[in-house]
């Protein structure tokens, strides 16, 4: 009687092992060549800086001296353009006050001139107060007085005679002693000031 062959799964046919055997192969390359998308990267909002927050208000030294610095000199400049705007009010006004004082001198000086006409010795008068009104000698801030420079020779014979009107400042001023000068002779103006550093003070400018 023939005898049954059986097969062990060890010994099966070399093309089943095979398929067997490249079945997992199949699937690992499978991984590699269809590899999973990588997850995108999660981008997180920068926290807000609120107002109560201290380094929003951190400032360094350098910068402090910088804006104190930067302080001190816009109030120095305009400071000093208010100063200076100020000042140039004042003296505006004072030349505006000066100037109103020529037609007084003026008249005073024509007074002289017709006194000395009507005079037997075609003289000068002696005192302001011959010739001038009483009321436009003493003001509250200026007082006029007259004199006659004489000048004489070696010998001490008068060759010239030097009329003058003066007008001398008061303390109401802001100054005294100030004085300004009329030489009737060449109808011009000068300016005597004791203290020319300190102010107020008078310009020849305003009035020749």
């Amino acid at each position: 009687m023939p005898k049954k062959m059986t097969f062990r799964e060890d010994t099966m046919p070399d093309n089943e092992t095979k398929d067997k055997l490249e079945q997992p192969t199949k699937a690992a390359m499978e991984a590699t060549v269809k590899p999973e998308p990588m997850p995108k990267p999660v981008r997180h909002p920068e926290p807000e800086i609120g107002d109560n927050d201290p380094t929003r208000h951190k400032l360094g030294l350098i910068e402090i001296l910088f804006f104190v610095l930067l302080a001190g000199v816009m109030f120095l400049f305009v400071f000093g353009m208010l100063q200076h705007n100020r000042e140039k009010k004042q003296e505006e006004a004072l030349k505006n006050e000066i100037i109103a004082l020529i037609p007084a001198f003026e008249q005073m000086a024509a007074e002289a001139r017709e006194y000395k006409e009507n005079d037997i010795f075609q003289a000068w008068p002696i005192d302001i107060g011959e010739f001038a009104d009483p009321n436009m000698v003493d003001m509250p801030k200026y007082e006029f007085s007259w004199e006659v420079i004489e000048q004489t020779n070696d010998e001490g014979v008068l060759i010239n005679e030097i009329p003058t009107i003066k007008l001398v400042t008061k303390e109401s001023f802001g100054k005294a002693g100030i004085q300004v000068i009329y030489n009737l002779n060449d109808n011009e103006f000068s300016v005597a000031d004791p203290s020319p550093e300190e102010k107020p003070v008078i310009k020849e400018s305003w009035l020749n």
